[in-house]
């Protein structure tokens, strides 16, 4: 079927103003629609919403853009979605996961907008339609592609990517749990400022609820939404500095930040964190956040809304079981009322029901449910201090457990060392896994698979951990873990030696971080501090190339009161690290003193590269100081050195020089140096916007937007978020004489996130972003601070996208439009990503 549903945006407030004009206007509107729609079955209307469903998608279309012309003649604005799935008929009407994601669809929609999911598209005629790219819609799903119906120009879509926020994406939508989420989102917006605990059992869903109900609330909160994954935090001391990390600021600066932005933060896993409840209370009633907590227990805290989590009712829990068991089994066909028995067994778990759900592979419903009668009566007598919920949801996972070999047991025990998933390899070299052995464990419900990535449910992960200190092979298991990604670090930092970072490694650093971060704590508690050394500078590597620059710091902080017991190699390339950091956080004078002490070294150990990357250092200092003759002279030492040993390093050095000549009021010196360097690839978009500011300072406005579009575009791609920093006050200059409004909200959304990386800008960009402050307070005067804090607001992604809204039809990710790499001439800006 092909379902479209409609609803008028902003009713509420049209209710509110002109309540007689806003029913005429509606009743209106009913008419048009159930007009156009004559041709479906009208399923639903609530208030100003309409529910139909189609035979064809075709006449879906057809229908909708019938509406679009009735509507366009009254002053309501009416948007549109559509989508085509299968779904199965209820006493309640349609019943599938697919109609909840034709109702996301129209959500995603502007007033006159019509949007088509992709399986529509592919069945209705391709004229007159625009593809939107793809999108994350609020149900957390993967991103999907979205597609227009007409050519009239609306903003970007309203999915999740346009919002700030961090909600990881999940494998499959919400199942059944409307009431939970209408009364938690009425208890949040009722309680600003406050705590609100789901509680309940391991495997209840309380996090993809809270999850879920994040994402539905994040127009609610425009200072964001964020996702605070507590699973591997133990000492309740440590909450803050995982919540800062999440918003990307030092610890002391948690409380600022929220106070300013009044964010809604998930704190997910606090069942081992309860002693924390004191500040979690502190993080919402001191400092202005509102908490949505997840946590078996409830934090017992002042001010707390508690909000306990049963299982899902009957139907909902037939619908996940069914929804589970076709991903397996495409052609899965319940029995005779085995399903409502075999759910009602399961207490309604998800967790639970998706495991059993796996097992239609091999079993039928009625085998499953007779498998279940012995393992739950087994295992009644289990961990009597644990709720009956959690023995069952106990009983499910040793259920599968128990199906394993002795073999697929010490593994899937070994397993549980890889925290944020794992590939193939990392499990043949860790744990000695071979893909037969891990499939079986996929196909049991306890490993899952995505994109050639491996990883197990929270609980599941849990469990397996439990089961290796129990084998009492933990220690010599994390260790051989934390050995393999030190070695993998290692090889990173080798083969990308000063920040020439390759893009497989960007790559690689963005999955393995969470691994990374456990095999540096592993060290540490094992006393190898060496090896934490060398495993902290390659995530540091990793974090710097991205602009990361907060926890960079942190980590290298961390090493320091170890730092005199490294050899002297060590702690240099230690030191190295801190100076590149120290200097992109504009610590000008931290960064020479470690590069003059660098320099010393490096001539005492006769090492020639550390000895160029010491007085590249110093140039850079000495920029940031205003000391260009002394600049010039350390980036010239730098240059002579890569041009005779180390090429990679020469676009870098000819960008030193080209960053001197605009300095020297030079631009034209700037392009002729960089033409050369542009098809090196290298910098992820450096070198394109030095060009781009060689030609703002000539005047020539057109030019240099066309190069920040492709240097933002490099830069997005690499998701080096630092060059992102650059690139937005760049644009701000650029538009400051064109459109101060934009302008203005450009520089406002730049100093937030190069406050949230702890970025501090160069010149010449600074001199730029001093002169666009100087122009904009004059011309806009008290409007300049609300501008500001409106640009505060936006995402990079988002800013970007209103920059370059002319240029929405030549997308980036429009590979014909991309230039090769001997082609000088600019892409526009992706807009779309």
């Amino acid at each position: 079927m092909t379902f479209l549903f409609t609803d008028v945006e902003g009713s509420t407030r049209l209710l509110e103003s002109a309540p007689r004009e806003f029913e005429a206007a509606l009743a209106a509107s009913r008419r048009a629609i159930r007009t156009a729609c004559r041709k479906g079955h009208e399923v639903d209307t609530q208030g100003d919403s309409f529910f139909f469903a189609f035979e064809r998608a075709e006449e879906a279309v057809t229908a909708a853009r019938d509406a679009q012309e009735r509507l366009s003649e009254l002053p309501l604005r009416v948007r549109m979605g559509i989508h085509t799935g299968s779904v199965r008929l209820s006493g309640e009407g349609y019943v599938g996961l697919e109609v909840n994601r034709a109702a996301r669809i129209a959500a995603a929609a502007h007033g006159g907008q019509v949007l088509l999911s992709q399986t529509t598209r592919d069945l209705v005629p391709a004229a007159d339609i625009v593809d939107l790219g793809e999108h994350r819609l609020k149900d957390l799903s993967l991103p999907l592609r979205l597609f227009q119906l007409g050519r009239d120009v609306f903003p970007a879509p309203l999915t999740l990517e346009n919002r700030p926020m961090n909600l990881p994406a999940q494998g499959w939508p919400l199942v059944g749990r409307e009431r939970e989420l209408e009364e938690l989102r009425h208890l949040l917006l009722r309680n600003p400022g406050a705590v609100v605990t789901v509680t309940g059992p391991a495997g209840a869903g309380k996090t993809r609820l809270a999850l879920q109900l994040a994402a539905d609330l994040v127009d609610r909160f425009p200072g964001g939404v964020w996702y605070v994954a507590l699973e591997s935090v133990r000492d309740p001391d440590r909450v803050p500095a995982a919540v800062a990390g999440t918003l990307g600021v030092g610890e002391a600066e948690v409380a600022r930040e929220l106070e300013a932005k009044r964010p809604l933060l998930i704190l997910d896993n606090l069942e081992q964190l309860l002693a924390a409840g004191v500040v979690v209370a502190a993080l919402a009633r001191e400092n202005g956040a509102t908490v949505l907590a997840t946590s078996r227990a409830p934090l017992r805290v002042a001010g707390e809304h508690e909000y306990p989590l049963g299982p899902l009712d009957v139907e909902p829990a037939v619908e996940l079981f069914l929804e589970r068991a076709r991903a397996v089994r495409p052609d899965f066909a319940p029995g005779n009322g085995t399903l409502t028995e075999l759910v009602q067994r399961l207490d309604g778990l998800p967790l639970a029901i998706e495991l059993a759900a796996a097992r239609v592979r091999l079993l039928s419903p009625d085998a499953i449910l007779s498998h279940l009668d012995d393992r739950f009566v087994l295992l009644t007598g289990g961990r009597r201090d644990s709720p009956a919920r959690q023995r069952t949801l106990i009983g499910a996972i040793e259920w599968s457990y128990d199906l394993l070999s002795e073999d697929e047991r010490l593994l899937f025990a070994r397993l549980s060392c890889f925290v944020g998933g794992f590939d193939l390899e990392a499990a043949q070299q860790v744990c000695d896994a071979g893909l037969d052995d891990l499939e079986g464990l996929v196909e049991n419900s306890l490993l899952r698979v995505e994109q050639d990535r491996f990883s197990m449910l929270e609980s599941i992960h849990e469990y397996a951990s439990e089961r290796l200190e129990a084998l009492g092979r933990a220690k010599e298991t994390r260790l051989r873990h934390a050995e393999y990604y030190a070695d993998l670090a290692r090889q990173a930092r080798d083969e990308m030696r000063n920040g020439c970072w390759l893009d497989r490694w960007m790559a690689w650093g963005g999955r393995e971080a969470d691994n990374l971060r456990t095999a540096i704590d592993t060290f540490r508690d094992a006393g190898e501090i060496e090896q934490a050394a060398r495993t902290t500078l390659g995530l540091v590597a990793y974090l710097n190339s991205r602009g990361l620059l907060i926890e960079a710091c942190e980590l290298l902080d961390a090493l320091l009161p170890e730092l005199d017991s490294l050899d002297e190699q060590l702690r240099a390339e230690v030191n190295q690290a801190r100076a590149q950091v120290l200097w992109a956080r504009g610590d000008a004078a931290g960064c020479r003193a470690l590069c003059e002490d660098l320099l010393r070294r490096a001539r005492s150990l006769g090492d020639a590269h550390l000895e160029a990357v010491a007085a590249n250092g110093l140039g850079l200092a000495s920029l940031r100081e205003g000391d260009y003759d002394q600049a010039e002279d350390w980036f010239a030492q730098y240059e002579r050195y890569a041009r005779a040993a180390e090429p990679a390093l020469v676009p870098f050095a000819v960008n030193n020089r080209a960053v001197m000549a605009l300095v020297r009021g030079c631009p034209g010196v700037t392009r002729e140096l960089l033409e050369e360097q542009l098809g090196s690839g290298i910098g992820h978009g450096l070198l394109e916007h030095n060009v781009a500011l060689s030609h703002l300072a000539e005047g020539n406005r057109s030019s240099a937007l066309e190069w920040f579009g492709r240097s933002l575009g490099n830069a997005q791609a690499a998701q080096h978020e630092g060059i992102l920093v650059y690139g937005l006050h760049g644009l701000a200059a650029a538009y400051v004489d064109s459109n101060p409004g934009l302008a203005a909200m450009l520089r406002g959304c730049a100093l937030a996130l190069a406050r949230r990386l702890g970025v501090e800008i160069e010149e010449p960009d600074a001199t730029f972003a001093r002169s666009t402050d100087r122009s904009l307070d004059a011309e806009l005067g008290p409007e300049y601070a609300g501008l500001l804090a409106q640009g505060a607001r936006l995402s990079a992604s988002e800013a970007i996208r209103i920059a370059f809204a002319e240029a929405a039809e030549s997308p980036l990710s429009n590979k014909e439009n991309q230039p090769s790499a001997n082609d000088q001439r600019p892409p526009l800006v992706n807009v779309r990503n």
